[in-house]
C-alpha cells in the first residue's frame, strides 16, 4: 500500500500495469445489509473492464473519516458509495447512486436531552438541529453512538434503517421511522487528479448503472427497499390544481402531470407523486424532504431554497372570479377596496394583489374558494383563470365567471430543493429534457386531452 500511494503522480504511465484503485464502504455493524456498496462496486468493476480500464480491489472502508484519507492521501483513486464532503482533492459523480432513510433510535421516556449525530454528516446535524433536543454529539461512528446509548450517557441516535433494523434492542428503547428528512446520499467519490479521460469514463459508466437500473436491481436483489432509494427514483408532492394536476380515482392526472412523467421517463428516471397540502409542501422543500414540485412561480424567496428548471413546464394568469350578478364598482384591482376576497395561503399571487385594499380571506385550497364564493361568503376568489373554469363547470357553477386580471400571464416552473448540488444538475438535465419534448406532436396530444390549446396555455394575456 505504501508504495502504491506514489502511483497518482505517474499515473499516466502506470495506469496499465497497475490499474484503478477502487475502495467500497460499508458498516461494521450490519455487513451483510450494508454490502450494498460491495455489490455495487462488483458491478462498477465490471463497467470500468468493459470501458477499457483495469480495476485493483483496495477492498472495504468503515468510517467516512477513512474514506476521505484514503482519497486525499492518494492511498486509493476511487470509492463506491461515499457520502458527500468538502474536498479540493476530491470530486464527486454528478449522479449520486442511491439515498438512504433516516429513523431516529431514542429511549421511551422520550426525554430530549442529547441525540448522537454519527459521521459529522453536515445534513444529519442540520435534521438533529430540528427535532428539539438540548444537544447534540458528534461521534466518530455507530458503535460509539450505541455504547453511550446505552450508558445512558445519550438520550437518543440520528442514524440509517438499513442499519438500526439488525439491531437486537431492549423494551426501553425504539425506533421512529416517519421523520421528514432530506435525501442523504451516497456518490462515487474519485481523486481529482486523475486524467480526464478516467473521470469521463466514470462518470459515464455511474450514469450507465444509475439510469440503467442496476442500482435498481441491486436494491431488489438484496431487499432493501425500505431502506435504500436508487437515485433515479423521485418523489415530488403537489396539490389538486386541475386541470394542470389532479388525483382522480387514485392516479395523478393534468397537464403538467402527464408532461413531467413523460420528461422524466425519457432522462431514465421513475417519477412518483404524493398529495399533502401546500403550505406542508414548502416546508418539506426547505429542508429537501422531498424531492421537488411543479408548476410554481418563481420568488425571490422561493430562489433561497430552490433551484428551478430553466424552461417553464407551463403558464397562467391569475384572475378574480366572481357571481354573475355581483357588480363591481371598477375593473380595476387598485379600485377595489374593501371586498372580500379569498386567497389560497402559500401560493404567489404578486404584488398587485398584495398591495390591492381588498379584504383578504385565506383559504385552503381553490376549490374551497369557488365553492365559499358560489355561497356567497366571500366576494371575489383570486385563482387561475383555467383552473378557475374547470372548478366552475365541474361543480355546475355557472354563474361564477372570471372578472378581473390580477399582473402579467406567469410562467410556472418545476423546482428542486438546495440541499445538495445533485438536484441543480436535475433542474438542467430536466430543463432539455422539457424543452425538446414541447416541441414534438406528442406534447400537444397531453394538451388536446384536457381540453386546453396550445394558444390557451401560452399566448393567453386576458380573457
Amino acid at each position: 500500500m505504501r508504495w502504491l500511494v506514489v502511483i497518482p503522480a505517474l499515473w499516466v504511465g502506470f495506469l496499465g500495469a497497475f490499474g484503478l484503485r477502487v475502495a467500497y464502504t460499508g458498516c461494521d455493524l450490519a455487513r451483510e445489509k450494508s454490502w450494498i456498496d460491495r455489490r455495487i462496486y462488483l458491478e462498477f468493476e465490471k463497467a470500468m473492464r468493459r470501458s477499457g480500464v483495469d480495476v485493483v480491489d483496495m477492498g472495504y472502508l468503515s468510517e467516512l473519516v477513512n474514506v476521505r484519507r484514503a482519497l486525499e492521501n492518494s492511498m486509493v483513486d476511487v470509492v463506491v458509495g461515499s457520502f458527500r464532503f468538502e474536498s479540493e482533492r476530491v470530486e464527486f459523480s454528478r449522479y449520486p447512486l442511491y439515498s438512504l432513510k433516516v429513523v431516529l433510535l431514542r429511549k421511551r421516556s422520550r426525554f430530549k436531552g442529547t441525540i448522537a449525530v454519527v459521521h459529522n454528516n453536515p445534513v444529519m446535524e442540520k435534521l438533529a438541529s430540528t427535532m428539539g433536543y438540548e444537544k447534540i454529539l458528534k461521534t466518530r461512528n455507530f458503535k460509539e453512538a450505541l455504547v453511550l446509548l446505552k450508558r445512558d450517557e445519550i438520550d437518543a441516535v440520528l442514524h440509517y434503517s438499513l442499519i438500526l433494523e439488525n439491531l437486537d434492542l431492549p423494551p426501553k428503547y425504539e425506533i421512529v421511522k416517519r421523520i421528514p428528512h432530506p435525501r442523504i446520499f451516497k456518490f462515487v467519490a474519485y481523486s481529482r487528479d486523475l486524467p480526464d479521460r478516467i473521470k469521463r469514463i466514470i462518470e459515464e459508466v455511474v450514469e450507465e448503472m444509475v439510469l440503467g437500473g442496476t442500482v435498481e436491481k441491486v436494491v431488489k436483489e438484496m431487499r432493501l427497499d425500505e431502506h435504500v432509494i436508487p437515485a433515479n427514483h423521485i418523489k415530488m408532492a403537489n396539490i389538486d390544481w386541475p386541470p394542470y394536476e389532479f388525483l382522480e380515482g387514485g392516479e395523478w392526472k393534468g397537464v403538467d402531470v402527464e408532461v413531467l412523467k413523460e420528461v422524466f421517463s425519457r432522462i431514465g428516471f421513475k417519477l412518483e407523486i404524493v398529495n399533502i397540502p401546500w403550505i406542508r409542501i414548502i416546508e418539506h422543500l426547505k429542508i429537501g424532504a422531498i424531492d421537488g414540485t411543479f408548476s410554481l412561480t418563481t420568488t425571490p424567496s422561493r430562489m433561497e431554497f430552490l433551484y428551478f428548471t430553466s424552461e417553464p413546464l407551463s403558464s397562467g394568469l391569475d384572475v378574480l372570479f366572481k357571481r354573475e350578478d355581483f357588480e363591481l364598482p371598477s375593473n380595476d384591482v387598485k379600485d377595489l377596496e374593501g371586498l372580500r376576497c379569498g386567497y389560497v395561503i402559500g401560493y404567489a399571487y404578486g404584488e398587485e394583489f398584495y398591495s390591492s385594499k381588498l379584504e383578504k380571506i385565506p383559504v385552503k385550497d381553490d376549490r374551497t374558494g369557488m365553492v365559499l364564493l358560489e355561497r356567497g361568503r366571500i366576494d371575489l376568489f383570486v385563482v387561475n383563470l383555467l383552473v378557475g373554469r374547470y372548478y366552475a363547470k365541474l361543480l355546475g357553477f355557472e354563474d361564477l365567471v372570471p372578472a378581473v386580471k390580477i399582473g402579467k400571464k406567469k410562467l410556472y416552473y418545476i423546482a428542486f430543493p438546495k440541499t445538495d448540488p445533485f438536484y441543480r444538475f436535475l433542474s438542467d438535465i430536466v430543463s432539455k429534457s422539457l424543452r425538446d419534448f414541447k416541441k414534438t406532436d406528442e406534447y400537444i396530444e397531453i394538451l388536446k386531452r384536457y381540453g386546453v390549446e396550445y394558444e390557451d396555455l401560452w399566448e393567453v394575456t386576458s380573457f
